[in-house]
Parts: structure tokens; sequence; C-alpha cells
């Protein structure tokens, strides 16, 4: 009870071998000393009982590594720095459930040193939507943000962000509580598991990938939805190429206000399906798209397919608004299966189609 300053690294161990575990509570800040000569960790275990941060860790005197582990692990302060600048690259572990009593930010971000990763391997929830917590995790340019499982499942998130050289998603994710936001994933992306991610609440929250998105292995069959919501606010944008060293199996679009995908996008891993549902306006692949089956469905949004594509089955352009295929001359888009458009409003075609 109290503030906590650590004058060496420290463990505190209540993970009993036979007995009940016992809980451990910081109720107030945990500081090292001196951070700028010393570098300290802090490893806590507490078995199947529960660990409580009451306050910010390392927000005065940075940490070099926490390690935390219990059956709950409850953030209740406000920030968490494991960026001590003169200290060597870590990863912060947090290593049971976690619940977010505040919102909260991890920062591994060092200033000159070599940046430090952040890993959960279990649940992130917030302790109740309606309390509109959020979650920005930074690891910097070289470090590695890693969640090992669902972010928001039980308890919706209102805002999720993420840093890092490469960021890992095991287990899908949603952030559709509170005002209107864009979940932000700067950094390449990697798929560990199949990943729903979700804004679509009563105000829609859009999703910005800054670089690639990448299936774990090709042979996984990963898919990937994304889903947003048709307000104003329910933007998709993807900056980075999809699948161009580990293709997906599967990419849906649920809802959208726009969904725009500046790279090549490529899903040809198993059954290589792209499905369009429903979107405002625009579906736009700028960099092309390349998948074995391409669905789209009876609602008032535009496609636009530009640069070269290839699609390997018969594709039905069902939605009712326009279909762009190409917008320049050396655009080559190829349907294999064959080429029909229906309904729709009009049809642009520049290229070779």
């Amino acid at each position: 009870t109290g503030a906590v300053v650590l004058g060496n690294s420290v463990t505190v161990d209540a993970d009993k071998a036979t007995g009940v575990d016992s809980s451990v509570t910081f109720t107030s800040t945990v500081n090292a000393d001196a951070a700028a000569t010393q570098d300290w960790t802090l490893t806590v275990s507490a078995g199947a009982g529960a660990i409580t941060l009451g306050g910010s860790v390392g927000n005065t005197q940075a940490l070099e590594d926490l390690d935390l582990t219990a059956a709950t692990i409850n953030l209740n302060g406000a920030s968490i720095f494991v960026d001590d600048d003169n200290a060597a690259a870590a990863t912060a572990t947090f290593t049971g459930a976690v619940v977010l009593g505040a919102n909260v930010t991890i920062d591994g971000d060092k200033a000159t040193g070599a940046d430090s990763g952040v890993s959960f391997t279990s649940t992130i929830n917030a302790d109740a939507a309606a309390n509109n917590r959020t979650l920005t995790v930074t690891a910097g340019t070289t470090g590695t943000a890693q969640f090992g499982s669902s972010v928001g499942a039980t308890q919706a998130l209102a805002a999720f962000d993420v840093t890092g050289s490469l960021i890992r998603l095991g287990g899908n994710v949603t952030a559709d509580q509170g005002a209107a936001a864009t979940m932000d994933f700067t950094g390449a992306v990697q798929l560990d598991a199949n990943v729903i991610i979700d804004g679509a609440g009563t105000n829609d929250h859009g999703v910005n990938f800054t670089s690639s998105i990448n299936a774990d292995a090709a042979a996984n069959n990963r898919t990937l939805t994304l889903n947003t919501g048709v307000d104003a606010t329910g933007d998709i944008t993807v900056g980075g190429n999809i699948g161009d060293t580990q293709a997906l199996a599967a990419l849906t679009i649920t809802q959208s206000d726009t969904a725009t995908f500046s790279g090549s996008v490529a899903v040809t891993a198993s059954t290589g399906v792209v499905t369009l549902t429903d979107t405002n306006s625009d579906i736009a692949f700028q960099g092309g798209l390349t998948a074995t089956t391409l669905t789209t469905a009876a609602q008032t949004y535009n496609v636009l397919l530009t640069g070269s594509s290839t699609i390997t089955n018969d594709v039905t352009f069902l939605n009712t608004g326009t279909v762009t295929l190409g917008d320049a001359a050396a655009d080559i888009l190829l349907f294999n299966g064959g080429l029909d458009t229906l309904a729709n409003s009009s049809a642009s075609l520049g290229g070779t189609v």
C-alpha cells in the first residue's frame, strides 16, 4: 500500500506448490530508483491468484522489464513504461487474462536504445464495456507486439491502437464502444489465427493498417474479416500488401463506409475466397487482387479493381453500384472462369480485361 520504488530487480512469488495461490496488489505507482544508471526488472507470479496494478508503472523512472503471471491481471493504472533507454531490449509479458480497469498505455519504445516488445498470452477485456476503456501498445520500430488471444471478446474496448515492427494477432479484436474512433495498426501484421476485427457499434469505429498483413504460414489457411459498420466513421484502409509473403485463405468485408486496399492483395491459400458483403460507398483494390473466388452481394456499393488482377473462378458482380475494371493501359485483369455484370449502375473498363 503506497508508492513502490525498486532499488534492485525484484521478484514477487505468490505461486504456491500445493496450497491456494495468493494474490498480489500494488495500490499505487511502481518505479525504478534511477533509470538513467540502473536497469531494474519486476517479476510477479500469482499462479491461480490475481495481480492488480493500482497505479502506473515506470511513469517517472522506467523499468527494463515487467513480467506478470496470474489467472487474472488487473491493470488499473494509466501507463506502463518498459522503455529504460540504456537497458537491453526485453519483452514485457502478461501471462494470464488481462482486465483493463482504466485507459492503459504500455510503452516499450525507447528514445535511442533497442525497443522492447510486449506480449499478452491470453484475453484482454475491459472491466465493463460501458466504461469505454482504451488500450495503446507501443513497441517502437524494432519491438514486437503479440496478442495471443482475443481482445474485447466479452467486454469490448472503445479504442485499440498498436505500434510495432511486427504485430501478431492471435484472436479477434472488438473495439466498438463509446465515441467513434479508428483502430490503428502501425507496423506489419501477422495473423497467428483466423481474425475478426469488429468496430461496428452505435458509433462505428474504423480500422487502419499502415503496412502489410500476412498469415503466419500459408499452410495455416488464415482468414481475415473486417467489420466497421456503414457509418461515415467506419472506414477500412490498408496501406501495405496483403498476403505478399504468406497468402490468406479468405478476406471478408462484412460492413464498412469505404474500404481501400492500396497495395496488392493475395488470397490464394486453400479456397482463396474474397467476400464483399456490404459497404456504404467504394471497395477499392488499388494494387491488384489475386484470388480463387470473388463474391459480391446485392448492395449499393461500388467495386474498383485497378492494377493487374487474377480471379480463377467465374465472377458475377451482384452489387448495384458501379464496377471499375482497370484504370491504366498497363492494367491486365484476368477472369479465368468468366465475368458477368448484372445490375450494376455502370461498368468502366481500362487496360486489358
